[in-house]
């Protein structure tokens, strides 16, 4: 008795195609002994008539996805990412960053990046109102009125006033209080 196997592979075994008068797995599953298993998450196969699925590095998966035909469906896990200088392993998130699964990388609230072509942070000073920190660069972490390092300077058009930096009047009336207010 031969059975003929074109066209109804998936019928008697889902998941599968003709392959040498015989049903095979397709990429992204592997054969269980007779039926084809999705490849799990953190696996991933990209063949025809496979044994096993390729698990990912160890320090990926494939975000919750089964049957994943190939290596780029491997992303970082959280608290991981790929650097700029090795594209190929993932590495722990550095001290004031977030790192979400290919997310990117984002600077955390209370901590400060002076160039936005470096994985340094400086941590804002307790209870400082002029250093937001957060996503962005240089100035644009600072609150309105402050830049420089750690927004520790007044920006242009603000001035020091009692330990903060306010925005300096635009009349000769305004200035005149404010000199008599800072001299008092």
């Amino acid at each position: 008795l031969v059975i003929t196997v074109s066209g109804a592979c998936d019928t008697l075994k889902p998941n599968s195609v003709p392959q040498d008068a015989r049903c095979v797995c397709t990429p992204g599953f592997s054969d269980m002994g007779g039926f084809c298993q999705a490849c799990r998450d953190g696996t991933y196969q990209s063949l025809y008539d496979q044994q096993s699925c390729i698990p990912c590095d160890g320090t990926e998966d494939t975000q919750g996805a089964t049957g994943q035909l190939s290596r780029t469906a491997c992303v970082c896990k959280d608290n991981m990412y790929r650097s700029s200088t090795d594209e190929t392993a993932c590495v722990a998130c550095p001290v004031g960053f977030s790192c979400k699964q290919n997310e990117g990388v984002t600077v955390l609230s209370g901590f400060w990046l002076a160039k936005s072509n470096t994985t340094l942070t400086t941590r804002c000073l307790l209870g400082s109102t002029q250093c937001r920190g957060g996503a962005g660069s240089g100035d644009a972490l600072c609150a309105k009125g402050y830049t420089g390092p750690l927004c520790s300077v007044c920006a242009d058009g603000y001035g020091p006033l009692g330990g903060e930096c306010l925005a300096c009047p635009v009349d000769g009336l305004n200035s005149f209080i404010v000199f008599l207010l800072v001299r008092v």
